[in-house]
């Protein structure tokens, strides 16, 4: 797409406001410079193959570039890389529920507007809100005929997508392949696949090879011969630590590498992944008590740093003065007491509350150091082991279930779905301290206790999904141990 009067080699497109022109050929060269593969467009179509450098596939050189603008007719320049964007086909754009268009680099369409940043999340594209898409599965028109950028590249390589977008993206690709969405709090499976040391026991054992860190390649196992190092250790959106495979775009965890370096057989679900991943951590000396000791003292600094519970009257540093949640809830005819006597009450209920997770936490501690020295990840602890281990009568299993469930809510543990009948399944999980604060704070302003302590309470002061999470619904007979759910190890059975 010429324009009258350029005699120049390269064809050239008009920048916003026609004050300079850009050549498309350069404008494609700069792409180059940040890492990001252009791609030649003619009417929406592109003119090369792509996909491959979705995949981590090497950019093409220079020379490619040059030869594919100079060569080939086309009216546009696209991206393919660490990139994504939302489409507005609405004018003015605008996003749902209020939320603010996120900043990062410009470029007007014909209909609308293109707002790019970085991504390095799930390739999906899925439908925002009316007039409003989010594209990062295909090349992306970035410069061309009614395509004018504001700016370079750069403005989105250096503008982080929004939180609230990378979790919807999440679900959508949990969604469109069938897996659960994951779970809040990192985990101690999280913890383990997340372990750079553990990738170079698996690397160094099982691969014969030595690692040499994240984003070094390593030969591959998989196709022959490998002349040119084409496994790439790196992380996905967990954190969890991934081998890219160059030749097909595969990627692999540490249980899955294992599996395929080995031949092992992966037959019972998630059960048998759980118990490959704790005898790897075993073996290489990952799985001892240091990470149930570390749960413990997290739990400690959950409960007992609080100064709600210590007399004062705020809560986590920075929390505005609160209600009680539930007092909405309260019939009109109870006799209605003052501030400071509900106070008083509210700290007197969750002082005791506390004590009973502390008990709690220390079971749970000793179940997870048991299964660390037998190579388990999973804690095996029905509400009728647990009210044992804590010393309550028969009668009382209840009151065990209450407590477990209640550091769950906390994100200090994370219920494991079983068939019925096969007792509680439990992970130690690792939250964020504040957060764990701040959701201790708000249950023990609202009273938590024994008898409040329920799916409703949890759902008034924490949220539904929160509720969700400690209180999943089953139906009858309903087998929720697949291989998609949050890995573990250990056998299928109760105390």
């Amino acid at each position: 797409m010429c324009t009258p009067g350029h005699t120049d080699a390269y064809p050239r497109i008009i920048a916003p406001g026609g004050a300079q022109q850009v050549n498309f050929v350069n404008f494609a060269l700069g792409l180059l410079d940040h890492d990001v593969a252009p791609i030649p467009m003619l009417q929406k179509r592109p003119l090369v193959r792509w996909r491959r450098f979705l995949n981590g596939h090497p950019l093409p050189t220079e020379e490619e570039v040059v030869k594919w603008f100079t060569q080939k007719d086309h009216d546009a320049v696209a991206a393919v890389g660490r990139l994504a964007c939302l489409d507005f086909d609405v004018v003015p754009p605008a996003l749902p529920d209020g939320r603010e268009i996120p900043p990062g680099w410009y470029v007007a369409t014909p209909r609308g507007l293109h707002v790019f940043f970085a991504w390095d999340g799930p390739r999906v594209d899925f439908k925002v809100d009316d007039g409003v898409e989010f594209l990062s599965a295909k090349p992306l028109i970035v410069a061309g005929l009614g395509y004018h950028p504001f700016g370079d590249v750069r403005m989105a390589l250096e503008t982080p997508a929004p939180a609230w977008l990378v979790k919807l993206a999440h679900e959508r690709a949990n969604k469109r392949h069938g897996r659960p969405n994951p779970p809040g709090p990192p985990t101690l499976v999280d913890r383990l696949l997340s372990s750079e040391a553990l990738a170079e026991y698996v690397v160094r054992k099982y691969l014969r090879q030595r690692y040499r860190g994240l984003g070094t390649p390593i030969r591959c196992f998989r196709h022959g011969p490998d002349r040119h190092p084409s496994l790439a250790p790196t992380r996905n959106a967990r954190g969890h630590v991934v081998f890219h495979d160059f030749h097909d775009g595969a990627n692999f965890n540490l249980v899955e590498l294992y599996v395929a370096a080995t031949g092992d057989d992966l037959a019972g679900a998630s059960v048998r992944t759980r118990q490959i991943l704790g005898r790897l951590a075993q073996e290489a000396g990952l799985l001892d008590r240091s990470h149930a000791d570390a749960w413990l003292a997290l739990v400690g600094g959950t409960l007992f740093t609080n100064t709600y519970l210590r007399g004062g009257r705020g809560g986590v540093k920075g929390d505005p003065p609160l209600e009680d949640p539930l007092d909405e809830q309260k019939t009109k005819n109870a006799p209605r007491q003052n501030n400071n006597a509900a106070r008083q009450n509210n700290q007197a209920a969750a002082t005791l509350f506390a004590r009973g997770l502390a008990r709690t936490a220390a079971a749970f501690h000793r179940l997870a150091v048991d299964a660390a020295r037998n190579g388990q990840i999973l804690i095996l602890a029905s509400k009728r082991f647990l009210a044992k281990e804590l010393g309550l009568p028969p009668g009382h299993e209840g009151r065990a279930n209450k407590l477990a469930n209640a550091l769950a809510a906390l994100g200090l543990l994370v219920k494991v779905p079983a068939p019925r009948g096969r007792g509680g399944r439990w992970l130690l999980a690792f939250p964020d301290l504040a957060e764990a604060q701040r959701r201790w704070f708000l249950m023990a302003r609202a009273g938590v206790s024994e008898r409040t302590f329920c799916r409703r309470f949890v759902a008034t002061v924490l949220g539904k999904e929160v509720a969700d999470s400690v209180f999943p619904h089953h139906g009858p007979g309903e087998l929720l141990d697949t291989v998609q759910q949050p890995l573990a190890c250990g056998a299928d059975q109760s105390h």
